[in-house]
């Protein structure tokens, strides 16, 4: 059985817990403050979760690439000192899942900003400080069209994710070979 004794950087583990974090706030604030059949009225209201929609979601962006960069850099060290072809075929599986997961994560998060910006509207992080306008405004069609394409991508980044957690929960409850361990830092008792 392979066990996991590699245990990530302090940094990449700080910055793989805020990501979780940022992604799970952006994602339940973002259906909350977008639910039609919502009054929006309540202790939290409808633009307090917005704003954390999009706080979370920009926060998202900043954390992404840099993690990916440093996991990147990360699995590549783990493959190279890798001894045995089945370690290598997993190392490499995993590689590639989180690649495609930050990609989605980021595709996600960029798409909303995009959608927002070349609709004109401004972005804040924390309801005080605006976002910089990196898109030109064009109107609200091709708005209306980017924020489709971000409504698309939350289908498969949900699945996708879920996939990922139950991955993670099968090698930390029924294996329990110390991926859960690896991932957060945690040592062994």
């Amino acid at each position: 059985m392979l066990q996991y004794k590699h245990y990530r950087p302090r940094n990449i583990r700080i910055l793989h817990i805020i990501l979780i974090i940022a992604i799970s706030i952006s994602l339940i604030s973002g259906y909350r403050a977008f639910d039609g059949g919502w009054s929006g009225v309540g202790i939290i209201n409808r633009d307090i979760y917005y704003a954390a929609h999009h706080t979370f979601g920009m926060l998202s962006i900043i954390i992404m690439p840099i993690l990916f960069m440093a996991s990147i850099l990360d699995q590549i060290a783990q493959i190279k000192s890798a001894k045995h072809g089945n370690i290598i075929y997993w190392q490499f599986a995993i590689f590639i899942s989180h690649i495609i997961l930050l990609g989605l994560a980021f595709a996600l998060a960029s798409t909303g900003w995009a959608g927002a910006m070349r609709g004109g509207s401004k972005v804040y992080i924390a309801s005080v400080i605006e976002v910089p306008r990196l898109f030109a405004i064009v109107g609200p069609e091709e708005s209306v069209r980017i924020y489709a394409i971000h409504k698309m991508l939350v289908t498969p980044f949900v699945i996708f994710l879920s996939i990922h957690i139950m991955a993670s929960l099968y090698h930390g409850l029924i294996l329990k070979d110390g991926l859960i361990r690896a991932m957060f830092g945690w040592k062994k008792e």
